[in-house]
Order: C-alpha cells, then sequence, then structure tokens
C-alpha cells in the first residue's frame, strides 16, 4: 500500500507542477505544499527494506526538490548477490532501528480498568 499510496503522491504533485505552468506561474502548488509539511515522515521512507517502497519515495522526495537520505544498503555484491559468490563478499548494512511511534487514538486490545481492581461504585 506505501509503494502505491508514494507513487499517487508523486503524479499529485506532477499534476499540479503542470497546473500552475498552465496558468503562467499564478499560483502554487497546493499538493507540493502539503507533501512539504510531511516530509519528515517520506524521508524515512527512502531508506525502507523494500526497493519498491524506497524508490518511490525517493522520487517524491525529488519532486518535492529535497534530499534523499543516504543509502543505508549495500550496492548488490559481484557473483548476482548469492550467498558465497563473491571473494570479498560485504555484509549489508542494517537499517538504523527507529523507535516505536506512540499509540495516540489507544485502540490497543489491553482492558482500560486493571484486572486487579474492584469495579467502580454505581
Amino acid at each position: 500500500i506505501r509503494a502505491k499510496v508514494l507513487c499517487v503522491m508523486e503524479r499529485c504533485v506532477q499534476v499540479g507542477d503542470e497546473m500552475v505552468r498552465n496558468n503562467a506561474g499564478v499560483g502554487s502548488n497546493a499538493y507540493a505544499d502539503f507533501f512539504h509539511m510531511c516530509s519528515e515522515e517520506i524521508k524515512p521512507l527512502a531508506n525502507h527494506s523494500r526497493i519498491a517502497v524506497r524508490m518511490p519515495a525517493r522520487r517524491v522526495l525529488k519532486v518535492l526538490g529535497l534530499d534523499a537520505p543516504a543509502d543505508n544498503f549495500a550496492a548488490p555484491q559481484a557473483g548476482g548477490g548469492r550467498i558465497g559468490a563473491g571473494a570479498g563478499a560485504v555484509a549489508p548494512k542494517m537499517p538504523v532501528a527507529v523507535a516505536p511511534a506512540p499509540n495516540l487514538l489507544d485502540f490497543d486490545e489491553a482492558p482500560a480498568v486493571p484486572a486487579g481492581s474492584p469495579p467502580p461504585i454505581p
């Protein structure tokens, strides 16, 4: 789903740019303005382990005029990336661990009242 959303975001910014160009540069690209505000959420996806997410995220950042973060993944190894193929094979770099986001909506399956506490008095 992320990859598809990133592709839609990229296309929205491109269409917004075309609309601004067709109006002789009058106005601004509302899509680009909005996605600029969300760029801190897009940047981590540019280092995603799946290339289907990583590449669209990098394209969105490029369309927005932002620099993509440095690549945390090693280039394909000589020998087609097979294990043990190539004498000087380098282990790929592991992505930096990110703390989990706080649960702001509190939709956890945990009960609201601890199991050991008595029920409230009516």
